[in-house]
């Protein structure tokens, strides 16, 4: 027996249109079903449907910018940003750090040359702020950089 196809009840010319029109719809619920499995944590990452994908040309995580302790970066620069357009030269740079414990290089390199930024470093945790409070806290004098044990 013969199946009936696309073809059968569509006229040729608009078939590649249907197909274009059905490949869109299949992207488009794939795009919305990992929506709703991130939302409903039925993903690996519940903020995957909150995550947007930028096209960068320069992507760093600032290791290029070195590290102040001898045994090494214990905070391994795990935050890539985009150089593209950073530093902002337009207005002031305004970096938010969160969750720092005893690991400020992030925060560091950017409070330093030659980013400049203004830091602003929150962690209410005893490790972070005793950290904060020691000698061993390189930024204590940095005047960009600004910790908040909240």
């Amino acid at each position: 027996p013969h199946l009936p196809h696309l073809e059968d009840f569509i006229p040729h010319e608009s078939v590649a249109e249907v197909k274009s029109e059905l490949a869109q719809l299949k992207e488009e619920h794939e795009r919305l079903l990992t929506r709703v499995n991130a939302f409903m944590n039925w993903n690996s990452d519940p903020y995957l449907a909150m995550s947007r994908n930028a096209q960068c040309k320069k992507q760093s995580k600032l290791t290029e910018y070195g590290c102040q302790y001898k045994s090494g970066c214990p905070g391994l620069y795990d935050h890539p940003i985009c150089m593209d357009i950073f530093p902002p030269k337009e207005h002031e740079c305004i970096i938010y750090d969160f969750g720092i414990r005893e690991n400020p290089e992030f925060g560091q390199v950017l409070a330093s040359d030659p980013f400049n930024c203004k830091v602003f470093a929150f962690d209410p945790s005893p490790v972070s702020t005793n950290f904060m409070k020691s000698d061993r806290n390189p930024l204590k004098n940095n005047p960009n950089y600004k910790f908040f044990p909240y």
